[in-house]
């Protein structure tokens, strides 16, 4: 058998490709990846309990071209929801990226970005090459809000509360009771629990 044109790789480009090439010239395609799955990185399948899981780490979809959402509209039903990256640690969640909210939360009033600045400044630790991300970080704003964050690969998504959904606010506390929805890759588990939970708490 013979096809039109040979694809290396299956993830959004690859993908793309092939589905433009076979609906609008009526081309043949054979589509090759090295893993066993379309999607790439974006891929997400169903673990053995039936939950759906991202193997390369939390991802969502946002754009703001029509076009686009058109587009893939053909393939896919969308559920909205509203992302926010927060941090949970010291018994509350905290606003990230690192900027001035989460700056004014941890110092506990309002505050200035030239206030920030300065105590950025002093906080800071001179790294001159950084090596990895925890160097980068602790170079660019210091020990103190460095150690307010998940673990690389994890997000806090909802709270199941008594039966409801609670989406975390930078106020919200987690209590006994509540379950915890959250994505990560499996490697990084066992540090999202320790921070969620605590160190030597049970799962």
């Amino acid at each position: 058998m013979t096809w039109d044109y040979l694809i290396v790789g299956a993830g959004f480009a690859g993908a793309v490709l092939a589905e433009r090439l076979a609906s609008q010239r009526g081309a043949t395609c054979l589509v090759v990846d090295r893993r066993n799955h379309i999607g790439g990185n974006a891929y997400d399948r169903f673990d053995s309990a039936g939950v759906l899981i991202h193997p390369y780490g939390p991802h969502y979809f946002r754009t703001n071209s029509q076009r686009i959402v058109d587009y893939l509209s053909q393939f896919t039903e969308w559920r909205a929801v509203e992302y926010r990256v927060l941090s949970w640690t010291k018994g509350a969640f905290w606003q990230f990226p690192i900027n001035l909210n989460t700056f004014e939360q941890f110092i506990g009033r309002p505050s200035t970005s030239e206030e920030m600045e300065r105590t950025l400044a002093e906080w800071r630790i001179p790294i001159t090459n950084p090596q990895n991300s925890e160097e980068v970080i602790l170079s660019q704003v210091g020990r103190p809000l460095y150690e307010l964050r998940l673990p690389p690969d994890a997000t806090i998504v909802a709270i199941i509360r008594e039966g409801h959904v609670v989406i975390p606010q930078p106020e919200t506390v987690i209590t006994d009771g509540d379950e915890v929805l959250a994505l990560t890759v499996p490697e990084a588990e066992s540090a999202l629990r320790s921070a969620v939970l605590g160190e030597g708490d049970a799962p």
